[in-house]
């Protein structure tokens, strides 16, 4: 197809029409182009989700360690009659008083009845460390631990990074917690708290 050009007054010449569309080459080279920018794209959107997910493990893992804690450092200072009869599960009493009917001294309980028995228990099977109050000493955990309250959720159940100890020449509870997050979308498939585990040593206050 040519088309006719004007050059010069009363001239006219036929050149080769301009061709439409683009060539083989051109089409692979702006393939690769868009290829390449998304794959940057890509990367950088991944990088940031991994980043964010990251940084998110991290502060529910830390978070749910402090927090039971904090909890039980608060009952463990005014408790006694401590009991580990097994790594993973303490016993005690808290004061409730002084010098009530039938108590003939301190009153110890779970805080609302007296004689009766705090727990704070691993529940591996279920990840969770939970509390719960009992009228006998060395009375198991409740059938699926109704009544419990969950202190900790995505605990390590090993008893090498929760677990529980009590010195008598000291009178201090020694409490080890790991809270263990695991995702195939963490850096290598899970998060947990650091250092690992958690340690915490509790002075008890009564004599």
């Amino acid at each position: 197809m040519e088309q006719t050009v004007r050059v010069a007054a009363g001239c006219f010449v036929a050149v080769p029409g301009s061709r439409g569309g683009l060539t083989l080459i051109e089409m692979l080279i702006t393939v690769a182009l868009f290829g390449i920018i998304a794959g940057v794209l890509l990367t950088g959107f991944l990088t940031g989700r991994n980043s964010y997910m990251s940084a998110d493990a991290s502060i529910h893992v830390q978070q749910q360690a402090r927090q039971a804690f904090d909890i039980m450092t608060k009952e463990l200072r005014n408790a006694d009659n401590v009991n580990v009869p097994i790594a993973q599960r303490l016993d005690f009493q808290v004061d409730q008083g002084y010098d009530a009917v039938g108590c003939g001294g301190i009153c110890w309980g779970d805080g609302t009845t007296v004689g009766r028995w705090i727990h704070y228990e691993v529940d591996a099977p279920n990840m969770r460390l939970v509390r719960y109050t009992t009228v006998n000493l060395l009375d198991p955990m409740p059938g699926g631990c109704v009544g419990c309250r969950v202190m900790a959720n995505d605990v390590n159940g090993n008893p090498t990074a929760t677990s529980f100890a009590y010195n008598a020449g000291t009178r201090t509870v020694t409490c080890l917690l790991q809270i263990l997050m695991t995702s195939a979308q963490l850096p290598g498939g899970n998060m947990g708290t650091q250092p690992s585990p958690l340690q915490t040593r509790v002075q008890l206050r009564n004599p």
